[in-house]
């Protein structure tokens, strides 16, 4: 329970050191996606602490706060869009994704329109599923972000509000809700991948027996396996980071919790935020060039052993990365090199292994029609 303590001690002291600007930049890498076990609605509520007592202004923060969400979910909404209704219906259809309730979701969409995007992106859980959903229906962007615009408006002053209001009594109660809830959607979030991938890998056949395809098919497989693996692992990693809280903590730290380094100074959390934004992308864009190779491995091993192969370079950059940040937050310890690069090997083992089991569903043709959705 001290080292518990201690690690709310210290979001109170990155707050007060590294104030908005810091705050901000965490909001919008959340936002725009990338997953941080970090529990932003905290930091809104300690930043409005600090606007009670003067030494950060409260409008100010109501205005960048809200300006990072905005422009993270636009980022996100951007991103998705390439993704196709129909690739949502081919590959989402085991877990009950079937094009009537497709259609139904767009009919309320364009039914609801606003209030409804406003609404999801209140709801824990919902925020960035609702950016996906706009951006895949193809909601055009003059609708969207109004709509998240106002959304944020409302979670971040109220958020700042509480603090504002009620000051340090709020934050203890606020403690026991938002991580067991961040706990509860990262746990739901690995089981529907865990149900999803079962299912869906029972439609993929053996390798020997896999049709050819084109180039432009095992790059955009390559592209969506990337993404989902990624996503799979870090969430995974999150999830070990919440329910183990300190252990966690101190054994994960290098493979992206920001909590380790809030004592720290801001250029780390930079380096830090940059880091983990780097190995998002890495892993995307190794989806893309496993997508490119991966017809060219030995067909005598599983696929899940290909992606864990294939994953072992990006380990070797990610290590090179960490070592700057071990370096400096002064872990010279072999003990706490060893627990660097066993976190790493963590987090690109899992990466590794989704790669390989997902990207033969993304890169195997299914006999599912477009949904025409209209724009």
């Amino acid at each position: 329970m001290d080292e518990l303590e201690e690690v709310w001690s210290g979001l109170v002291t990155f707050t007060a050191s590294h104030g908005l600007l810091s705050v901000a930049a965490i909001q919008f890498v959340k936002s725009a996606g990338v997953p941080l076990p970090v529990p932003i609605a905290l930091f809104m509520v300690l930043l409005g602490v600090q606007a009670s007592e003067g030494t950060v202004s409260l409008w100010l923060a109501w205005l960048v706060l809200t300006a990072a969400s905005t422009l993270g979910a636009s980022l996100l909404f951007a991103f998705v869009r390439w993704i196709s209704p129909a690739d949502l219906l081919r590959y989402g259809r085991f877990i009950g994704l079937t094009e009537q309730l497709l259609q139904r979701a767009e009919a309320e969409l364009n039914e609801r329109g606003q209030p409804a995007i406003f609404v999801a992106r209140l709801i824990p859980g919902l925020g960035l599923a609702i950016v996906a959903v706009c951006a895949v229906l193809g909601l055009p962007f003059r609708k969207f972000w109004p709509a998240v615009t106002v959304a944020a408006l409302v979670y971040t002053g109220a958020s700042l509000a509480l603090g504002f209001l009620f000051g340090p009594a709020v934050i203890d109660t606020l403690e026991q809700i938002v991580v067991p809830v961040g706990l509860l959607l990262r746990v739901t979030a690995i089981a529907i991948l865990l149900v999803w991938l079962v299912r869906a890998r029972k439609a993929v056949v053996a390798r020997a027996a896999r049709p050819p395809s084109s180039p432009a098919r095992r790059l955009r497989a390559g592209a969506l396996a990337g993404v989902l693996a990624v996503g799979g692992a870090t969430t995974i990693v999150n999830a070990l980071i919440y329910l183990a809280g300190p252990v966690a903590e101190r054994l994960l730290t290098p493979s992206g919790t920001v909590i380790a380094l809030v004592s720290r100074f801001p250029a780390e959390l930079l380096y830090l935020l940059t880091l983990i934004v780097v190995v998002t992308a890495l892993g995307i864009a190794w989806g893309v060039l496993y997508g490119g190779f991966e017809d060219r491995f030995a067909a005598s091993l599983p696929d899940w052993q290909h992606g864990l192969v294939f994953a072992v370079v990006p380990l070797a950059m990610s290590l090179l990365a960490v070592v700057p940040v071990v370096v400096v937050s002064g872990a010279v310890g072999a003990s706490r090199w060893l627990a660097a690069a066993g976190a790493e090997a963590v987090l690109w083992g899992i990466y590794g292994t989704l790669l390989g089991l997902t990207y033969p569903i993304f890169n195997t043709p299914a006999p599912i029609k477009d949904v025409q959705v209209s724009g």
